[in-house]
């Protein structure tokens, strides 16, 4: 896993093979989360971030890239894979309550306050979500 930090965002590259390292990934969004915020929910931004990571995990080979940003208070998370890509989300739960297709989705676009996903030339996906959580000002 690699870090690093522009203007006060905070940027990870991992191999999404290993899933211990998306595992630490989430670990350490979400400390630095908790470091920062105020006027919370830490909880719903970690099952956020879960969410993604674990679709990432499922269906993208190589590396993925997350990245932080937190400016004026707000936060913005942005997961980019090198999948096959995909642009339809689904915000409504499956029609069976067993299947697991599209309930990450559902719970991401319930859980933040603005989602979009855009396919990216050449193959691969940018999640971008603005978390339910609130920052103090971060330092780069």
């Amino acid at each position: 896993m690699v870090k690093r930090s522009l203007a006060g965002d905070r940027v990870w590259v991992f191999d999404v093979r290993d899933v211990s390292a998306a595992t630490r990934l989430r670990r350490e969004v979400v400390a630095f989360l908790r470091g920062h915020a105020r006027d919370t929910d830490d909880d719903a931004s970690e099952l956020i971030l879960g969410e993604l990571l674990g679709n990432v995990v499922k269906h993208t080979p190589g590396y993925a890239e997350v990245a932080l940003a937190c400016c004026e208070g707000e936060s913005k998370l942005y997961v980019t894979d090198r999948g096959p890509g995909f642009t339809a989300t689904r915000a409504t739960l499956p029609e069976d309550p067993l299947d697991e297709n599209g309930r990450g989705m559902f719970l991401v676009h319930a859980l933040s306050r603005k989602v979009s996903v855009n396919a990216l030339p050449g193959g691969g996906t940018e999640v971008a979500v603005e978390l339910p959580i609130r920052v103090s000002a971060v330092s780069a």
